[in-house]
Formats: C-alpha cells, structure tokens, sequence
C-alpha cells in the first residue's frame, strides 16, 4: 500500500510468483506477476505480466496499463 499523494510506500508485497510495489509515476502500484501455459512447470512461466493500477477520485483501483513480456 503506497500513500499516492507522498509518493510513500506503506506495503510491499511479494509471493513467489507475484510483486506488488509501489509507483511514483504514476503514483499507484505495480503488479507483476509470472503467467504461465499449459503444461509449464512451477519453476518456468511461458512470460511475465505486469498491470499498473492508479485509484481514481472515488478511491478504487483501476488498471492504467498492461503489459506481457516473453519470458
């Protein structure tokens, strides 16, 4: 959790597939996550996705991009 007006970051989080970080710019968070196919194993993700999430003036988090990269 970041406090968006400060730029602060509050929470990081990290699973073993998953990031979730803080963004400055624009201020918000940075999910990255591994994606995989069927048949990958655990250890090899097919590519990486990566969303930025901003709350708008209501306060809910809506995705301000996605992107997805081979691995």
């Amino acid at each position: 959790m970041i406090d968006a007006e400060a730029g602060d970051a509050v929470f990081r989080r990290a699973v073993c597939d998953t990031t979730i970080e803080p963004s400055s710019d624009p201020p918000g968070l940075i999910v990255t996550e591994a994606v995989y196919a069927h048949g990958d194993p655990h250890c090899c993700p097919s590519a990486t996705r990566t969303t930025v999430l901003q709350r708008d003036g209501s306060g809910t988090w809506r995705t301000v991009s996605v992107s997805t990269a081979a691995a």
